[in-house]
């Protein structure tokens, strides 16, 4: 199991993890950026600015390009392969 407690991680990135953890052990797919910041209660803003310094710190992974990327690095999920990789539209 991936551990959330890394000495690099503050609380906020903590919680960010583990939501995104249970988030897709729950529903079998990522979360998006809208579905992290309410499952926190923080703003969008603030929600995207720890999970670009949870990315930073190695604890999440995500493709830019792809929606409902965020995942853990070493994903333990068993249902990390039903994950849908639609590209975004620009």
């Amino acid at each position: 199991m991936y551990s959330t407690t890394s000495s690099s991680s503050t609380p906020s990135i903590a919680r960010l993890v583990e939501f995104v953890r249970q988030y897709r052990d729950r529903h079998g797919f990522s979360p998006s950026d809208r579905d992290m910041a309410r499952g926190l209660g923080l703003e969008r803003s603030w929600c995207s600015r720890v999970a670009r310094a949870a990315v930073a710190r190695g604890l999440l992974v995500n493709d830019p390009f792809v929606a409902r990327s965020w995942r853990l690095p070493a994903a333990t999920t068993t249902n990390s392969s039903k994950t849908p990789s639609k590209r975004r539209t620009r």
